[in-house]
This record gives structure tokens, sequence and C-alpha cells, in this order.
């Protein structure tokens, strides 16, 4: 059984470059707080 330590950090998968910030998982895939979806942002 594998756990979270063995896997790789999440890194921000948008933009074209690709961002490659550290990320949170969200429904749409793994995003950074730059590029975090607009209904998962503080108003």
């Amino acid at each position: 059984m594998t756990g979270r330590a063995d896997r790789p950090p999440l890194t921000c998968d948008t933009g074209d470059p690709v961002c490659g910030a550290p990320a949170r998982p969200y429904p749409a895939g793994p995003r950074c707080d730059r590029h975090r979806p607009r209904t998962y942002r503080p108003e």
C-alpha cells in the first residue's frame, strides 16, 4: 500500500507554458492559488 508521502507533490498544470507552482487538488485538476477556480476563491 502506498501512502501520500510516496507521491510527488502536486503542481499546477494550467497555462501555456504550464505554471508548475505548488498546487491543491480541485475537481478541475491541480491548481495553484493564482489559477484556482473562482468558486473556491474568498471574496
